[in-house]
């Protein structure tokens, strides 16, 4: 019977191993026309359903077509001619139980391999027969006149892959210290070594290295992991995941200072997966770093643009409240460059600061207090300026986040020092202290450095 319309599913996305396959799909709809067969293999029939309503978000005219209760192939065939005129693709969902049934296989694999002409001449469209892998041998031995005519075979059974604990507990990276990451790498290469083959899943513990390399500041371990991750992503056919791959090499490019090649990454490796996958949110993430990069090319009002036409109105209509906060904290980054100090307070105490307080995202509180600080200075209110790195600061601290106690600390310290020299040397050991429990040797030599000046001014005076 003439099955229903496939709605789409909210949050839902295919498997990395399917991505590639899902964009195949799509090009063979959308690209070309006339009669197509596509053969494609599951395993899960829930993941299948979720699948095929997923397909409705980019393809109108998408029908499903169940014939299982069917045992009569001139009515499937009279269904299929009957179908409307502006139909796209016809997804035929139980041709698993007639190949199960010797007297309907039979009538279902002849029909196919002698009707095959009849089938182009009245199926303008796409036709999606849905088998279980180990049937469609029985198809090509069967029907081999049809099976000549397929334009593809696609893949979407599920890999009898055993989730392992170690993939699903990625640390919490700010709160990590050095001996805790390196401990965390430790753990990740030693389970890699184990393993007799890679799964697709191993992509993201290699990007969980790359993020962690940097860290570190270890940057050539980093382009090394991000690469890793990539060839595993490309062999399992993963297009999110070598876009995420590549998204971290666009990343370390960008510290390097490579800023083209940083930019080309992102625009022209990255940026159209997620586009063609339908994947909103990371299309606006990805283009909010595009930003990033020209921010750091000076390319000031491009950066700007993205930022509030393309990036900001996509999170405000996906409902992300914390993101639309986090945009608009980097717009009033922008606007502090181009001088427009005024605004960019504004932004900080009015659009973003409330938001992260009323959300309970303590540490971005503290961010963006951080932030308000250098605002202050540069406009002269020094008191606002204290207040905002002292409670920074505070909240850092009481978080346990070294790399914030490092930075902010760093900062306070310096502040401080000139008017109340004893409360300024007890920020910087603290600040000290975490640089040295992350191996951050530049930052540990500033403060011995500043420390050693402030006790020669003392005995001077």
């Amino acid at each position: 019977m003439l099955g229903h319309q496939p709605g789409s599913m909210a949050n839902w996305n295919p498997l990395p191993q399917h991505t590639g396959t899902l964009i195949q799909f799509l090009d063979i709809v959308e690209k070309e026309r006339g009669f197509r067969l596509i053969v494609a293999t599951f395993s899960d029939t829930a993941y299948r359903s979720q699948m095929i309503a997923h397909l409705s978000k980019f393809i109108t005219g998408n029908t499903c077509l169940d014939i299982e209760a069917e045992h009569d192939f001139s009515e499937v065939l009279n269904q299929l001619y009957c179908l409307p005129s502006n139909t796209v693709l016809v997804q035929v969902l139980g041709a698993t139980a007639w190949l199960q049934d010797p007297a309907r296989a039979t009538d279902l694999l002849h029909g196919l391999n002698y009707q095959r002409e009849q089938f182009a001449a009245n199926c303008p469209f796409v036709i999606v027969l849905w088998l279980y892998d180990a049937q469609v041998r029985e198809l090509a031995q069967n029907a081999p006149d049809m099976w000549a005519w397929r334009t593809a075979v696609l893949d979407f059974t599920l890999l009898p892959e055993t989730e392992t604990i170690l993939t699903q507990r990625e640390i919490v990276t700010d709160q990590a210290d050095s001996h805790e990451r390196r401990q965390r790498l430790a753990d990740i290469e030693t389970y890699l070594n184990e393993k007799p083959e890679r799964y697709a899943s191993d992509a993201s513990l290699f990007r969980e290295m790359a993020r962690i390399y940097v860290l570190l500041g270890e940057i050539p371990q980093a382009e090394e992991a991000s690469r890793n991750a990539c060839d595993i992503s490309r062999e399992h056919n993963d297009k999110k995941g070598i876009a995420l791959a590549v998204g971290f090499l666009a990343q370390i490019f960008m510290m390097r200072g490579e800023l083209d090649e940083a930019l080309r990454i992102r625009t022209e490796e990255e940026l159209p997966v997620y586009e063609r996958l339908g994947e909103m949110r990371l299309v606006a993430i990805t283009k909010g770093k595009i930003a990033d990069i020209l921010q750091l090319r000076g390319e000031l009002d491009e950066a700007l643009r993205i930022r509030t036409e393309e990036e900001l109105p996509v999170y405000e209509q996906l409902g992300e409240v914390r993101l639309v906060a986090i945009t608009k904290g980097e717009i009033a980054d922008i606007l502090q460059l181009r001088g427009e100090l005024d605004e960019a307070l504004r932004i900080r105490t009015e659009e973003e600061l409330p938001v992260y307080e009323r959300l309970g995202e303590v540490r971005l509180v503290a961010v963006t207090l951080n932030a308000l600080f250098d605002l202050y200075w540069e406009t002269e209110e020094f008191q606002n300026a204290y207040e905002a790195i002292s409670r920074a600061f505070t909240i850092v601290v009481q978080l346990g986040i070294p790399d914030g106690v490092s930075a902010v600390g760093f900062k306070l310290g310096r502040a401080l020092i000139a008017k109340q020299p004893e409360e300024a040397k007890n920020v910087l050991m603290q600040s000290r202290d975490a640089a040295a429990r992350l191996g951050q040797a530049d930052r540990v030599k500033a403060i011995d450095t500043l420390l050693a000046q402030q006790i020669e001014v003392a005995n001077d005076t």
